[in-house]
């Protein structure tokens, strides 16, 4: 990040543009970085204030929401792996009874006689 600052400044100097460029990486803690012209500050310093108070209000926004994306896609990860195991417990049960069933249709063929196929 440090060398879109470097090259920003490099841009600045050599065309003497009013030139503001500000980054936040996603997953960084810290604050993020910006650059604003020299040329850019000496004109429109308020301005500029206000454009760096902008984006970080929005990068504020956007981890915060980030956050609570990744708060609720927990909790649902959470309620699916619970419902999976309610479910694997309903399979198991019907497994169990199939096998009693079957062991209770062996028992009657048995007694009637009847061929097991």
């Amino acid at each position: 990040m440090e060398d879109i600052v470097v090259r920003s400044e490099c841009v600045s100097k050599e065309t003497n543009a009013w030139l503001f460029v500000a980054a936040q990486h996603p997953n960084a803690s810290g604050q993020f970085i910006h650059y604003t012209s020299p040329r850019l500050r000496r004109k429109e310093k308020e301005d500029t204030k206000e454009i760096v108070q902008q984006f970080h209000a929005t990068v504020n926004s956007l981890m915060n929401a980030r956050r609570k994306d990744a708060l609720e896609m927990g909790r649902a990860l959470e309620n699916s792996r619970h419902e999976l195991a309610q479910k694997e417990d309903e399979v198991r049960k019907q497994v169990d009874e199939i096998r009693k069933k079957d062991a209770l249709l062996a028992k009657y063929k048995d007694m009637l006689g009847i061929d097991k196929q």
